[in-house]
């Protein structure tokens, strides 16, 4: 009986296992993550995220010269939804210079997501928005409301996903027929579309929940 060769017993071994991979995303300079796939994040190094379709959000932050001044850029919240498998991908956001492009850009940021190649991959973007103080702001709890709307970036995925949250254990026996992770939910929800809504929206809002 003939002996096989250590490179071809490899090879055949090799066959009848799947090969592990993943997607890779490298993250510009100019910009800080907030969130990937729901969870909180920071920085912009390179990412491993899983086959399929990924969610990330984050902020352009830039510093630019302006009348011999220099000034600090950071956008809102950009959310960006894309689908990949065993690849490497890389995001590059434009090189603001003036503040008039950087509030152009916040109007509108313009994202350009292209694989090894430099073939651009399809993606679908939206902003995770919040009006007033943007201190303390619970981004998880943002990105799970947003991802139940039908707004392009949302991920229903996430939500799918979503461990139910536990109520906390208490002596009284309640009442309420309606369960914690849907008011859980409701809430997220009205904060969310709160956050969006104009000044006469919030007053009629107000007015509502005071008559009732």
């Amino acid at each position: 009986m003939k002996k096989m060769p250590l490179f071809a017993a490899l090879i055949t071994l090799s066959v009848g296992f799947p090969v592990l991979a993943n997607v890779t995303l490298k993250m510009p300079y100019n910009s800080d993550l907030i969130l990937v796939n729901g969870k909180d994040a920071s920085g912009n190094e390179k990412i491993k995220l899983p086959n399929g379709i990924n969610q990330v959000a984050f902020r352009y932050q830039g510093n630019f010269y302006q009348q011999d001044q220099e000034s600090s850029f950071d956008s809102d919240v950009i959310i960006m939804t894309f689908e990949g498998f065993n690849a490497s991908y890389s995001l590059s956001l434009p090189n603001l210079r003036t503040m008039n492009a950087a509030q152009q850009f916040n109007h509108k940021p313009q994202l350009t997501l292209t694989d090894k190649t430099g073939n651009s991959v399809p993606f679908k973007q939206g902003k995770l928005m919040k009006k007033g103080l943007q201190f303390g702001r619970d981004y998880e709890a943002e990105i799970a409301a947003y991802n139940q709307t039908s707004q392009p970036a949302a991920l229903d995925t996430l939500v799918k996903n979503t461990p139910a949250i536990a109520p906390q254990t208490t002596s009284q026996v309640s009442n309420a027929t309606t369960p914690v992770n849907s008011q859980v939910n409701v809430g997220q929800m009205l904060d969310f579309w709160y956050s969006q809504a104009d000044e006469a929206t919030r007053a009629s809002f107000k007015k509502r929940i005071e008559n009732n």
